[in-house]
């Protein structure tokens, strides 16, 4: 996959969703990993606007937020250092 042919918003979540995973302890990236980045306000306190679609849709994105990383506590974690 060249990231590159990436827009900079998704390589921008990418990133995100990849340092989550790492952060977490999990040894793989899902999408779930993705959603999470997704909904997740910028530090700068940008709105998110996968927030405002999935809204649009009739979902709560809090909720699906929430479930999400319920989903994510339950997969298995790495732990250790690499030498």
């Amino acid at each position: 996959m060249n990231l590159d042919r990436f827009t900079t918003l998704a390589q921008e979540s990418l990133a995100a969703a990849q340092s989550f995973a790492t952060s977490e302890g999990h040894p793989e990236l899902s999408p779930l990993h993705l959603l999470v980045s997704m909904l997740t306000p910028s530090a700068a306190g940008q709105p998110v606007a996968t927030a405002s679609l999935i809204a649009k849709a009739g979902v709560d994105p809090a909720r699906l937020r929430q479930v999400a990383e319920a989903e994510l506590r339950r997969f298995p974690k790495v732990t250790g250092t690499v030498p």
